[in-house]
């Protein structure tokens, strides 16, 4: 059934065309066909009915893209003819789409974390340092080294 997969697309300006919309409603699911009305003049609607390839994608698309603007004009997208009750079953449980704002909200609670991400360079003193000047490691000579290595050359 065609009705459970058509969206109606609301306050259009007369400057948006049918491939605009396809493109516009391609970005959320896989689509069929896209038709802007027309009367008995020949005069367009300022309405379309977009039709999805699947019936689960209404709910995402109407949901991600209600309230875009076009042209300075804010459309009104919908399901075509949902029941009532099946329509408020899906959109409850659909994740909110990825916007920028969201992605905003979580950079800032990283960043006002209580952990400070900078490196401190200045944090060690360079004479506490084990490592001399050419980035070597300093080596601990010890007596047990010494004595190993020259009991071997006494023989």
């Amino acid at each position: 059934m065609d009705d459970a997969r058509t969206v109606w697309c609301g306050n259009l300006s007369n400057q948006v065309t049918e491939e605009l919309l396809y493109e516009l409603f391609l970005q959320a699911a896989p689509l069929e066909r896209v038709k802007i009305p027309t009367d008995k003049e020949g005069r367009r609607s300022n309405f379309a009915f977009i039709t999805m390839k699947h019936e689960i994608s209404v709910p995402y698309a109407t949901q991600l893209l209600n309230g875009t603007s076009l042209f300075e004009k804010k459309i009104n997208v919908k399901p075509r003819q949902a029941p009532q009750s099946q329509s408020n079953q899906r959109t409850m449980n659909l994740p909110m789409p990825h916007t920028s704002q969201n992605y905003r909200d979580r950079e800032d609670d990283y960043r006002h974390d209580s952990r400070d991400n900078r490196r401190d360079y200045h944090k060690h003193d360079n004479r506490d340092n084990k490592h001399n000047e050419y980035g070597r490691h300093r080596r601990n000579y010890n007596r047990n080294y010494h004595e190993r290595n020259n009991s071997r050359n006494r023989y």
